[in-house]
């Protein structure tokens, strides 16, 4: 159990890493499966299961991920408006 809890934290730490060192603010499942070498069934739980990342669709209606704090400080304010609202209705 705690192998799978820190390989989890590994996961979710590399995941944090390209997020947050970029200039996208936000990126696919495709783009961080390419930068980190990890499979996208992997980010995709992880991502999942945490409350440090946030998503949203693209123009496409494809999953984008950003992370939480990064969302919180760069987004304006309108977006975070919107996501608050579509957080609660969905």
């Amino acid at each position: 159990m705690k192998s799978r809890i820190k390989r989890h934290l590994n996961i979710e730490n590399t995941i944090l890493a390209v997020l947050d060192n970029h200039k996208k603010r936000w990126y696919s499942l495709t783009e961080i499966a390419r930068e980190t070498g990890l499979q996208a069934a992997h980010i995709f739980r992880v991502i999942n299961e945490s409350n440090k990342f946030v998503s949203a669709d693209d123009h496409m209606q494809l999953p984008i991920i950003s992370s939480r704090e990064r969302f919180r400080k760069e987004e304006p304010f309108i977006r975070k408006l919107i996501g608050a609202f579509k957080n609660r209705i969905l």
